[in-house]
């Protein structure tokens, strides 16, 4: 239990938000933050929301002893006029829900307090959380919950990640790997190398940084047409927006990109953030006329080099893709999403949806339309998928 009691508020004005800078930046540093849970990442979040619904601010804050222990940044969503639903900040790109809160013992019963906070004033219907990670104290708490009237578990995914003992070199880490893919890369490197001179760099000017930002996004949505992985956050402005201020920002002191180039341009770049003791890799991109080069492969090994030498374990970011069970040697986070209905209104909102969605599925059973979502379900420590309880 807290050895003194936590004051909760719930800060509506982003101005007010914002003045929080310093006492955030420390609750970050300390808790070894993500990415998105940054006051600069945030507040560019908020400047660049480009969903059309009314919104309003709620987020909680917790204090014990004048100082902020907890904080976790919601924004309210009015829906169709008729029921509302609660989603952290964030620039919504798929990136985790997670909360801010400092290191210890109280953290499971301080998220308790702060679930029960969040139902009690933000005057929602319903909550989306995207992608927790199974385990933490946030899914510990909200799948114990017997207040809540309904919710389902949806989407499961994994989260690859990078760790390394402390006594573990690079050269030892790199052996480890698979050797067919070690000579795939050694072979890719050499490639560039015999076309000119390979360097990296960790750009943080921020106008580089913008620089290397815009051509990522541009990169990636080429990568997207090619590929059809079309997600809606790659090509919608407000996203281009968010990356573009996030980058130029010389308050956002966290946020560094990569940059490979051959002969002085740049073939691949990656835009990360550099916590305390991780990084975040948050979206990369490479020039599809290099493709056969691989050069975001390369790229890759060079930004896990640099993190190793700086101690930082990587968080590789959702997805199963090929490079990122190599790297992290099979290592990941299973994440779920939560749809959770507080209030019966929600409840009924949710009920009408399922009885649409199953109606439109029996009247067109052709036409590819999604059938309704499943009830919830966890990934064990063996692979295995179970439900999860309601």
């Amino acid at each position: 239990m807290e050895a003194s009691p936590v004051v909760w508020e719930a800060v509506t004005d982003p101005a007010e938000l914002w003045r929080l800078k310093p006492e955030w930046d420390a609750l970050w540093r300390a808790a070894d933050g993500d990415h998105v849970q940054t006051e600069r990442a945030c507040f560019h979040a908020w400047n660049n929301d480009g969903d059309p619904s009314p919104r309003r601010l709620h987020a909680i804050a917790g204090w014990r002893e004048g100082r902020l222990v907890f904080l976790w940044p919601l924004v309210v969503r009015r829906r169709h006029g008729l029921w509302s639903m609660v989603t952290q900040l964030g620039p919504q790109a798929g990136e985790l829900t997670s909360v801010l809160t400092e290191p210890g013992p109280e953290a499971v019963p301080r998220m308790a307090a702060a679930w029960a906070f969040v139902k009690r004033t933000s005057r929602a219907d319903i909550v989306w959380l995207d992608y927790i990670k199974l385990g933490s104290p946030l899914h510990q708490v909200v799948t114990a919950d017997p207040t809540r009237i309904g919710g389902v578990g949806i989407n499961p995914d994994i989260a690859p990640y990078v760790r390394w003992p402390e006594t573990m070199g690079w050269d030892e880490y790199y052996a480890s790997l698979s050797a067919n893919m070690r000579r795939t890369f050694g072979k890719k490197y050499r490639g560039l190398a015999k076309i000119g001179e390979v360097t990296f760099a960790a750009e943080t000017d921020p106008q580089r940084r913008a620089s290397l930002a815009r051509w990522i996004l541009e990169q990636k949505r080429h990568w997207a047409n090619k590929t059809g992985k079309h997600g809606p956050w790659l090509t919608a402005a407000a996203y281009d927006g968010f990356l573009r201020d996030l980058a130029e920002d010389p308050a956002a002191t966290d946020c560094i990109v990569f940059a490979l180039s051959v002969n002085g341009e740049v073939v691949a770049a990656m835009l990360t953030s550099m916590s305390t003791r991780h990084m975040d890799w948050i979206i990369a991109g490479y020039d599809p006329a290099w493709s056969h080069h691989s050069p975001g492969l390369v790229l890759n090994e060079h930004g896990l080099r640099w993190a190793h030498e700086r101690g930082l374990t990587v968080e590789l970011g959702r997805g199963a893709e090929i490079n990122k069970r190599f790297w992290s040697r099979g290592a990941c986070h299973d994440i779920l999403s939560f749809r959770l209905t507080i209030t019966r209104r929600g409840a009924l909102i949710d009920a009408l949806r399922t009885t649409l969605a199953r109606t439109r599925h029996l009247l067109r059973p052709k036409a590819g339309l999604a059938a309704p979502e499943a009830e919830p379900t966890g990934r064990r420590d063996d692979g295995a998928w179970v439900q999860l309880p309601r």
